[in-house]
């Protein structure tokens, strides 16, 4: 997240009170800002325990559950802004996702090819040149990818 979506997730749940208290952190002595700290963290999960009371978490009979989908788009979006929270190794980590996510995508948008060469061998004629062509482009882990994607008809 950036910082303006981290200040705006912190102004939601806040108050004037816990605000102003923050403000009075740096006047007190170093030895009295811990125990602020934590009274402040309390005061914050307080009021966000009764900003959560007071939402619905069920549904109406006559309410359709909306859809959920969460687009590539989006999650290189997220990936891309929290990258700076990240230690090295978990950045390493999350690369290793972004890429595996990525190729997932790309078997996505292979699919209605691999469809259509499916039909093609099918109808009689042999795709095993579409496939070696389009296996040659693929990587190890890829190729094992593309087999399970593949199997899923």
């Amino acid at each position: 997240m950036d910082q303006d979506a981290i200040c705006a997730f912190d102004t939601l749940y806040t108050n004037q009170q816990i605000q102003m208290l923050k403000l009075a952190m740096p006047l007190l002595p170093s030895v009295y800002r811990s125990f602020l700290a934590i009274y402040i963290k309390f005061l914050e999960l307080q009021y966000t325990m009764r900003m959560a009371g007071s939402l619905q978490f069920h549904r109406n009979k006559d309410e359709k559950e909306e859809p959920f989908s969460l687009d590539a788009k989006s999650l290189d979006q997220y990936f891309q802004s929290i990258m700076p929270y990240l230690s090295d190794d978990d950045k390493g980590k999350m690369q290793k996702i972004k890429n595996m996510l990525q190729t997932m995508e790309q078997f996505k948008q292979m699919k209605p090819i691999l469809e259509m060469m499916s039909q093609t061998s099918e109808s009689g004629q042999s795709d095993d040149g579409y496939m070696d062509i389009l296996k040659s482009f693929l990587s190890e882990d890829q190729l094992l990818m593309f087999d399970m994607f593949n199997s899923q008809k």
